[in-house]
């Protein structure tokens, strides 16, 4: 069992209750166990972070991390204006990576002059995440046992409603533990790391009120929808009779929009519109279709649906697609592509596919990160950074108890994290690479990159500009290939493509 005798060699900190926050009802640990509560105030864990003589010895992760450019310069401490503010997560993150590297045996980061500004919480948070480097440099040492001691300790120090780097390290820290459970042949304490419950579907396939809720509130889904539709509309201006096939249509509610826009039209009307959707749920994609003809029909719209039903995107569907003359294509693709990077062969059968359909125009979005790495070290470090990023938007947009947004990371983020970091070769579902990647794949398959319109920049930055800190979310250009992030780190982007 992962918690037989779970004391701290040297700290003495008493933590066999320390993963009920791993229950949904949980929302304060100190809540729960006062006189635990009490024991962690005075038994901080850097202390068992001396006892145990975690960083005496600069092993592979530092010695990888040092020698890979890319994350050294993600890691290196830029000298941040302090100044007493609260720093963001993806500084705390940069600061204890830096701390890491270059720090050797010395942890008390209070006596750093170059932390002398920095307050108290932040102190901690640095702490907490040298603590989560040191967990992973053990595991990636098979010292499974140390990793299990220091493992124990991020469990005590982070929780689903604490600050974001707590959070973070709750959700790391459960990889971690797979690995250790792989590993050693522990058993895991809680089935639903590994099992996909209801609920998670629903999430996932945007049926959950914590989806609509994320989509209303934080503005990068929309901004990847918006500017997606108004690629479609732009490369459809002049057709009548438009094919629209939706490789990932959940709800269907981004098409609201095209319909809208296209039913008031003037001087190229439209003769059909018809939408071919793509998904291994029958009964979801009718009604999907169900409400889409609906509202077509309140419109005046000339519409019609097709299903075509798949249990996995790498099954033969080219002959699936009812094409006729005279239509004019668009294929949507929302973070598909990427779900089937963990197979390059059904990925490029898919992309092919797509080729023979000859669409006048292809429109993906993606995860803008590169979590492909069969380095585990490499990747557990730009996982970590680019969730940095995330949770940190995702405490601007809610309250830190609201349970819209426990859901989002307990199932979309925490899925994630586990299968990214968590897992190897064909057991890890999910994956990631950036534009650049893309461009090179699609470029060798026969897609030439079309220029996003002034239209759909500008529309961009306006949906933008509506929402709660603005400031903070931001839009670049990548070639021709739109950004959106988080306080200048690339979260998603969305490219237009068409075949040569």
């Amino acid at each position: 069992m992962r918690f037989e005798k779970p004391e701290i060699e040297g700290g003495g900190i008493g933590i066999g209750a320390s993963r009920l926050h791993r229950n949904p009802l949980f929302l304060s640990y100190d809540n729960v166990q006062p006189e635990i509560a009490e024991n962690k105030k005075a038994q901080r864990y850097p202390t068992s972070l001396s006892a145990l003589d975690t960083l005496k010895s600069y092993s592979s992760l530092t010695k990888r991390l040092r020698n890979t450019s890319e994350i050294n310069q993600v890691t290196q401490l830029k000298n941040p204006t302090l100044r007493g503010r609260k720093l963001s997560t993806e500084e705390v993150i940069r600061i204890a990576g830096e701390q890491y590297l270059y720090n050797g045996e010395d942890l008390s980061l209070q006596f750093n002059p170059q932390l002398s500004n920095v307050n108290n919480e932040d102190i901690k948070n640095i702490e907490l995440t040298h603590l989560l480097l040191s967990s992973a440099e053990k595991i990636e040492n098979k010292q499974f046992e140390r990793a299990k001691r220091l493992l124990m300790v991020c469990d005590f120090e982070s929780s689903p409603v604490g600050n974001p780097v707590q959070r973070l390290v709750l959700h790391f820290g459960d990889a971690l533990w797979e690995i250790l459970e792989q590993e050693t042949g522990l058993k895991s304490k809680n089935p639903t790391l590994t099992q996909e419950t209801g609920e998670e579907k629903k999430v996932l396939t945007g049926f959950h009120p914590a989806t609509w809720a994320f989509y209303q509130i934080v503005p990068f889904l929309k901004v990847l929808q918006l500017t997606a539709s108004q690629a479609i509309l732009d490369a459809m201006a002049f057709s009548a009779r438009i094919h629209l096939i939706d490789l990932e249509v959940r709800t269907g509610r981004h098409w609201t929009m095209v319909m809208q826009s296209l039913s008031s039209r003037l001087g190229h009307p439209v003769q059909l519109l018809k939408l071919t959707m793509v998904g291994n749920s029958r009964e979801t994609m009718e009604k999907t279709g169900n409400r889409l003809l609906s509202f077509a029909q309140t419109l005046k719209l000339p519409f019609a649906f097709n299903l075509v039903v798949v249990s996995d995107m790498g099954e033969e569907i080219r002959e699936r697609f009812p094409m006729e003359d005279g239509e004019s294509v668009a294929v949507y693709a929302p973070l598909v592509l990427s779900s089937v990077l963990v197979k390059p062969h059904y990925l490029e059968n898919l992309v092919k596919v797509i080729s023979s359909l000859r669409p006048d125009v292809m429109v993906i979005t993606e995860v803008e990160g590169k979590h492909n790495s069969p380095s585990f070290v490499k990747r557990f470090t730009e996982v970590l950074f680019y969730h940095s990023a995330y949770f940190d938007s995702l405490d601007a947009f809610f309250d830190s108890d609201d349970a819209n947004r426990l859901v989002i990371e307990r199932v979309c983020m925490g899925t994630g994290i586990r299968s990214m970091v968590g897992r190897e070769g064909g057991e890890r579902k999910i994956t990631h690479v950036g534009v650049e990647v893309w461009k090179l794949f699609l470029k060798r398959l026969g897609f030439e990159e079309v220029e996003l319109s002034q239209d759909a920049l500008y529309q961009a930055s306006l949906l933008v500009k509506n929402h709660r800190h603005a400031d903070s979310c931001t839009l670049e250009m990548n070639g021709k290939a739109l950004t959106v992030g988080w306080k200048g780190t690339p979260l998603h982007s969305v490219s237009a493509w068409r075949c040569l």
